[in-house]
């Protein structure tokens, strides 16, 4: 099981499945910052749970609007997104996990 906060400082993203626990945490220990967030689906107007993976200076950049060069979808579940200098990854959650408030 792993903790990960969300990107607002308010939730706690409890990922259940071990696999998944395992890889996340190796990226962290290579770096990579990990943060949970919603995803509002445009066409739909649903909100779904995810994970954006990337390192800190990334997250600087997609938070202070620098522009997308690319937008790629790697995996039904995960894009990429593509700075001119930098990348995040966003993985869509599914299964084995939950979202739990903190405090």
């Amino acid at each position: 099981m792993k903790d990960i906060i969300s990107i607002d400082g308010k939730n706690i993203f409890r990922i259940k499945d071990e696999v998944l626990a395992r890889y996340l945490s190796s990226l962290e220990a290579a770096g990579y910052l990990i943060r949970g967030s919603k995803y509002k689906n445009y066409e739909s107007g649903e909100f779904r749970d995810v994970l954006m993976i990337g390192r800190q200076v990334d997250f600087d950049r997609f938070f202070r609007g620098e522009k997308i060069q690319e937008l790629f979808t790697l995996e039904p579940d995960v894009k990429r997104i593509v700075f001119r200098e930098g990348e995040l990854l966003v993985y869509f959650l599914k299964k084995n996990y939950e979202v739990l408030p903190i405090g």
